[in-house]
């Protein structure tokens, strides 16, 4: 045969329920056939979704196999690919049957390729299986399985991975977890110079036979995000080196941001059932973003915009400039803000719990942030909606979060969210929507705060995060390292070097004695954080694919490293 037309199908998945699953994979595979497809690939797990350890359930091990058996009873090759203990399984099945398995090579803990190689005499085998056997000339194929979470730039990076090479990739399909990320379903192909990019439920391209030669070795990946070592340069905003600048922002970009986001959001809302979301708007960096993405995903859906909930709750340390900040966005935005003052129920706790309110301690702090996210989630009960979290990926890693309090949400759409790109996504959705401009970059002109203590004589803010943890340019630099694997000695003198026209190598010291404490001490609040979609290509996830570890970590031999530098 000259060509093999080959379809890749993104039927949609019902997490749970594999009939009605498999019967959306029989209506696309149905249609491949009639187009003369030879080879249908399917996304990773397509068949049941990301179950982790429920998929070792003996049920629905049963029905996975029956629902396979039906789905590859054809005399068309099925490339089926799966995440076990062991890596990416990967089968080839031809009338039902499986005629070659292999394990793909592993490019995260979420993706893995696996090289075709086609015959003239129509027979298809993954590499390395008995090939040898075989004489003639054969032409091979990457077939690239990207798991559940879609990031910003991820498209570059896997085009950089396989370089000139055939090849295609397919992102999980709609219906998957948005436990940790979100997926669009999305197929891509690069053959013989020509790409091909497609979010249709099926993808078909013909794939020609000639110009036949061995599969040369893979490109090894080019990560567009910047590698953590010695002799490599590392920018002063790792996680937005492939975005630009606060300068020259990437729209583009900006809008992917917010789309996985977005999506995660209404996917979420969709799942659950529900039509109305709650969130508190505090004036500030992280809630503005969270109300930009809830705005974004009830216009994807053409949901009313009256089951926005948006409130304000004003204590002690709200100052005139936040609450002015309010204001300025929701009307920018066109969405109804409702003021509930919590300082009456504060005062009246603070009496139940025998607590003194001048004595302006953790608990005085905390009472006022749990109360805002009691209030928020009763509401959000109330009205029959989702609760939307505001916090951001660096106050989860320097555990700049009150337990119970804005650590806790029913969905955390700013979790995979560093504080550098939340200002980078805030300027540039201004900068898409100028209407939204002026608030937001009053928003940016704000110090960052989480306004627990009580403001001054003028009514400003008196608590400034960044005074008394440092920059958190600098605190996401050294998250970036921590993420990286890079030694402690390496990302100090990475930063010396970084930001030596900004800061004395005394202060770089000192905050990353600070973040060295609190990131291992803080795990506790991560290890049992909301959910929410990854938008880098890194987390902080307590769940597979994050940077997790014990919440009892001792931090002394690491501390006594940063004592020494």
């Amino acid at each position: 045969m000259d060509e093999s037309i080959i379809a890749l199908l993104h039927p949609e998945i019902s997490l749970g329920e594999i009939s009605t699953t498999l019967n959306n994979h029989l209506i696309l595979r149905d249609q491949a056939i009639k187009k003369g497809a030879k080879l249908l690939v399917y996304p990773l797990n397509s068949l049941t979704g990301s179950l982790s350890s429920l998929a070792n359930q003996g049920d629905i091990k049963e029905q996975s196999k029956t629902a396979v058996n039906q789905l590859t009873a054809i005399s068309a090759y099925s490339l089926l690919a799966y995440e076990t203990d062991h890596g990416i399984m990967v089968t080839l099945y031809k009338n039902g049957r499986p005629v070659a398995v292999n394990r793909a090579r592993k490019v995260s803990d979420h993706e893995g390729i696996v090289i075709l190689h086609f015959y003239h005499d129509g027979t298809i085998y993954l590499r390395h299986f008995r090939h040898d056997l075989f004489q003639g000339n054969y032409r091979s194929l990457c077939i690239h399985f990207v798991g559940t979470s879609s990031y910003v730039g991820q498209k570059e990076e896997l085009e950089n991975a396989h370089g000139e090479r055939n090849y295609c990739f397919l992102t999980s399909s709609k219906g998957e977890t948005t436990m940790d990320g979100v997926s669009f379903g999305e197929s891509y192909s690069y053959i013989d110079g020509v790409e091909h990019y497609s979010k249709e439920p099926l993808f078909c391209f013909s794939y020609p036979l000639t110009a036949c030669k061995k599969s040369e070795k893979l490109r090894k990946n080019p990560s567009i995000y910047p590698n953590f070592k010695e002799d490599t340069l590392v920018p002063m905003f790792p996680f937005l080196a492939h975005m630009g600048s606060y300068d020259q922002i990437n729209l583009e970009d900006v809008k992917e941001a917010l789309k996985i986001q977005s999506e995660a959001l209404a996917l979420r809302m969709e799942t659950i059932g529900v039509r109305k979301a709650v969130l508190g708007l505090s004036g500030g960096l992280d809630s503005a973003l969270a109300l930009i993405v809830a705005y974004e995903a009830f216009l994807s859906r053409s949901w009313d915009l009256s089951g926005l909930y948006v409130y304000t709750l004003p204590a002690f340390g709200t100052s005139l400039k936040t609450r002015e900040n309010v204001d300025l966005l929701a009307d920018a935005l066109g969405v109804h803000v409702e003021e509930i003052s919590l300082k009456d129920t504060l005062m009246s706790h603070f009496k139940d719990i025998h607590h003194d309110s001048l004595n302006t301690n953790v608990a005085y702090e905390n009472a006022q942030a749990r109360e805002r996210t009691q209030v928020l989630m009763d509401i959000a009960n109330d009205v029959g909606g989702i609760m939307v979290g505001t916090g951001d990926m660096s106050e989860l890693a320097l555990g700049w979060t009150t337990y119970n309090g804005d650590h806790m949400s029913m969905y955390a759409v700013n979790g995979g969210v560093p504080k550098t790109m939340v200002r980078y996504l805030t300027l540039g959705y201004g900068k898409l929507h100028p209407n939204v401009g002026k608030a937001i970059q009053s928003i940016i002109d704000t110090p960052v705060s989480p306004e627990l203590l009580p403001v001054d004589d003028l009514g400003n803010i008196s608590q400034k995060t960044e005074g008394k943890l440092g920059p958190y340019e600098v605190h996401d630099f050294y998250l970036y390292g921590w993420i990286e694997g890079a030694p402690l000695s390496l990302i100090y003198k990475k930063a010396c070097d970084t930001f030596k026209n900004m800061y004395q190598p005394s202060e770089l010291k000192e905050w990353l004695r600070v973040f060295t404490k609190r990131f291992l001490s803080q795990a506790f609040k991560r290890n049992c954080m909301p959910e929410g979609p990854q938008v880098t290509k890194y987390s902080l996830s307590s769940r597979p694919g994050g940077y997790h570890f014990p919440s009892d970590v001792s931090s002394k031999a690491l501390l006594s490293i940063v004592e020494e530098l």
